[in-house]
Order: C-alpha cells, then sequence, then structure tokens
C-alpha cells in the first residue's frame, strides 16, 4: 500500500485532471446557452468519467478507511471557545431580531415580492446562503435559530441547548419530523403556484413557528435539535466543514468532508438527505423546456398538483435508485443489507450541497444583491434605513464562464467527494478486495447523479 503522503498527492492529482477535462467545456456555457464548442453528450460523459476515474483511483491508491481517523482534526486554540461563548448572546439576538424583521415584513409588509425582504430572505439567504456557509464553516444555525431562542420561553431553560437525545426507536427523537419539514419546504418552494408571496411566506413562517415551539414545550428544547428542519439539515451539511465542534465544546480544524464519516444516523436521516437531493434534482427538471411543456396549460391548483406529482415522482427515482444500490452493497459484501442505507448516506451529502452550488450560485449573487437592497427597506414602504435602498442589482458581477467554472467544479467535485467517501465506507464495512466490488453498485450511482445534474443544466 502506498505511503499516505503519496496517496494524497496521487489523489490531488487524480481531482485536478478530473476537473481539467470538464473545464475547457465549462468555460462555454453552462444553463442553457447551446454554444458548447463539442457536443453536449460529449461534455457529460467527459464528467462522468472523470468521476469514474476517481473510484479507479480511490480503490488502487488506499485499501483501508482514513477518512473517521482524520475527523478528529486538531484542536484550536482554547481561546476561540471562549470567543464565542462571549458573542453567544450577540448572536442568538441577531437571529431573534433578523426573524422578527421577516415576519413583519412577511405580514405587514408590500404584497410585490420583488419589494418585501421576506421571500429573498427565506429562499436565499437562508435555505440556500446558510447551507453553503454551514458547509464551510459549521453549524452556525445554532447559534442563531430563532424557534430556539423562543424555546427559551415556553420551556423555561436557558442556557446552551441540551445535547439531542441518543439515537433510538421513537419518532420523536428520529429525523422523520425534519424530513417531514423538508418535504413541505422543497414543496413550497418548487411546487405550490405562488411561494414567493409575501402573505405565503408569512402563513408558512407562522404555522411553523407554532409547531415548533409546541413540540419544544411537550418535549423540551432539545428536541429541535433532531426535529427542528433547518437545525438537521445545516447540522448534517456542517460535517462537511473543515471547522467541527467535539461534544465538550472545543473546536476543531479537520480535513474537508471527513467529518461526514462520523456522523451517526437517526431514523429518518435517510429520508430527509433524499428529500433534499430529489428536491434539487426537480427543480432541475422543472426549469428544462420538457416540464415547461407539461405545465404550460395549467394553472392555479392544477398546477400545484402537476408539480407535486412531478416532485414525488423525482424524490422516489432518487430514492429507489439510492436504496437498490446500497442493498446490492450490502448483498456483495456480506453485511447487514437493512443497516446500509444507513450507513451510506453520508456520501451523498457532497452530492446535495453540489446540486444546490450548480443550481443556485447565480441566484445567490444576484438576488443576494436585492436582500442587501431590501435591508434598508424590508416592508416596500420606501425608508432608507441603513443607505442601501437604492442599490441595483450588478449583472455584471458574473461572467458566463466564471458561473460555468464554478458550476461544472461543484457537481464534479461533490460527487468525486462522494465516490471517496463511499469507497472509505466500503473498506470499513466489507474490507479486503471484496470492497472494491461492493462499492460498484454505489459507484454507479454516483455516475448517474453526474450525468443527470449536468443533463439538466445544459437543457435549461
Amino acid at each position: 500500500m502506498l505511503r499516505p503522503r503519496i496517496r494524497w498527492r496521487a489523489y490531488a492529482f487524480a481531482t485536478v485532471a478530473s476537473l481539467a477535462v470538464a473545464s475547457p467545456a465549462a468555460g462555454h456555457g453552462i444553463g442553457g446557452r447551446g454554444d458548447l464548442p463539442i457536443p453536449k453528450t460529449y461534455f457529460v460523459w467527459a464528467a462522468a468519467l472523470a468521476v469514474a476515474a476517481s473510484f479507479l483511483a480511490a480503490t488502487v491508491l488506499w485499501t483501508r478507511p482514513w477518512a473517521a481517523r482524520r475527523a478528529g482534526g486538531r484542536l484550536a486554540p482554547s481561546w476561540t471557545a471562549t470567543v464565542l461563548r462571549i458573542l453567544a448572546p450577540a448572536t442568538r439576538a441577531t437571529g431573534f431580531v433578523v426573524f422578527a424583521t421577516v415576519m413583519i415584513a412577511a405580514w405587514f409588509g408590500s404584497t410585490d415580492s420583488s419589494e418585501n425582504l421576506a421571500p429573498v430572505a427565506l429562499y436565499v439567504v437562508l435555505w440556500v446562503g446558510l447551507l453553503w456557509v454551514s458547509a464551510v464553516v459549521g453549524d452556525v444555525w445554532r447559534g442563531l435559530n430563532p424557534w430556539d431562542t423562543l424555546a427559551i420561553a415556553v420551556t423555561r431553560t436557558p442556557g446552551p441547548t441540551p445535547a439531542p437525545a441518543p439515537p433510538d426507536r421513537s419518532l420523536v427523537w428520529s429525523h422523520w419530523p425534519a424530513a417531514a419539514g423538508l418535504f413541505a419546504f422543497v414543496w413550497l418552494e418548487l411546487a405550490y403556484v405562488t411561494p414567493a408571496s409575501p402573505r405565503v411566506v408569512a402563513i408558512a413562517l407562522s404555522g411553523y413557528t407554532v409547531v415548533m415551539l409546541a413540540c419544544a414545550a411537550r418535549f423540551g428544547r432539545r428536541w429541535l435539535q433532531t426535529g427542528e428542519t433547518f437545525a438537521v439539515l445545516f447540522g448534517l451539511v456542517a460535517c462537511i466543514a473543515p471547522i467541527g465542534r467535539r461534544d465538550d465544546g472545543r473546536i476543531i480544524v479537520r480535513m474537508p468532508f471527513t467529518g461526514l464519516a462520523t456522523l451517526v444516523p437517526r431514523r429518518g436521516t435517510v429520508a430527509a438527505v433524499l428529500i433534499v437531493l430529489g428536491g434539487t434534482t426537480f427543480d432541475g427538471v422543472s426549469r428544462t423546456p420538457w416540464w415547461g411543456e407539461q405545465i404550460r396549460l395549467t394553472a392555479g391548483w392544477e398546477r400545484t398538483g402537476v408539480n407535486t406529482l412531478g416532485l414525488v415522482t423525482v424524490i422516489a427515482i432518487v430514492a429507489v435508485a439510492y436504496l437498490i444500490a446500497s442493498y446490492l452493497v450490502a448483498v456483495i459484501g456480506h453485511t447487514d443489507r437493512h443497516v446500509s442505507p444507513a450507513r451510506s448516506i453520508h456520501t451523498l451529502l457532497p452530492i446535495a450541497l453540489a446540486y444546490s452550488v450548480a443550481h443556485y450560485f447565480s441566484l445567490v449573487v444576484f438576488e443576494g444583491q436585492t436582500a442587501w437592497r431590501l435591508m434598508s427597506d424590508p416592508l416596500g414602504r420606501g425608508w432608507d434605513l441603513f443607505g442601501t435602498a437604492g442599490h441595483t442589482i450588478d449583472y455584471l458581477a458574473l461572467t458566463t464562464t466564471t458561473i460555468a467554472v464554478v458550476v461544472t467544479s461543484a457537481l464534479v467535485v461533490g460527487h468525486i467527494a462522494g465516490v471517496v467517501l463511499a469507497h472509505d465506507r466500503c473498506a470499513e464495512d466489507v474490507g479486503g478486495p471484496r470492497a472494491a466490488i461492493a462499492q460498484l453498485p454505489m459507484a454507479a450511482v454516483m455516475i448517474g447523479l453526474t450525468v443527470t445534474g449536468l443533463t439538466l443544466l445544459l437543457s435549461v
């Protein structure tokens, strides 16, 4: 077996080479421009081959698991934890003030979604922006979560949120409530006919707040760590970050993605991840000319119904493909097929993040500027509280080449990370020469997702 330093140099070379395969074509037009200098099918399959090459490289370069051992990282200076404790009250206050502002804007502000802060705050800043931040710097939502702040009054338990209950058979402490919340959110965003209506956002956030506080009152604040939709989603994605936190509160610095190897799934974790990945996939489907033709003659609740059917179908297809692959991994590797889906679910999180970046990168850059403007006038009343109300969107902030490079790089790197983590888990659970064969079904799913993601982007 190759020495660790040689292995990492070889892996880095394989990654760079994989990006090089995709970059020349990527620079000329992702997102439906249709001006690629080579046939689109060549471009898609080049990226798929890059992911396949990473699978072969992982199989050859190491045969023993390494990610879990690397996840411990090294301790950050002790003063970092002290700084975080000092900043905690200000962070919590910031999260609550922003939440209150968004709620007031949603209920009482302009009904024009382009002049109201609530829609962009929910769909761009929270759903996409904080997801990316969590993948880079860790679980910042734990300190911002306004529902946890409100739960202090409901449960009368101030101070840090108690550690979540250990995994058990109870649905109460599972991730199923969060999975249901995730489906409700992606349904609202992608299937409902007027998701950006400020009053719709107001009703959705108010209803969600009532449910969260009722559950916190019944089960305690710690329930929010396993049942609150965004706490679960951002907590899972935070395992990707190079910055983590130990059980004793100390900050650690680790290699990116290695934290995923130590993820302990609960009941419902698999469903939550598959809903996010399937929902983002449907977002790509819904932007294609083919889907536009399917809903062209529909309106109102009829369009909502067609979109709902499409959303459920795409999530089901993604889920079935993953479950079949995990079942085959268990059969080939002679492991427990009942726990195989949960054992490998962390391998899909880099892909879910990659899909998010690929679909929403330009949206965040441009609509994020709208949020900057609406900070000064959150209700659309003509205010200029912070001097930013006159800001206009700079559509030249990104070139098509920049968008293409970021989108392609995200998809390829995300899928390579998924393949490498899947290999590492097979090396841990199966071991020996059989591990290389056992991971083939999961590698096939990863390649299929690569092809699907790029095909959808090129079809827009």
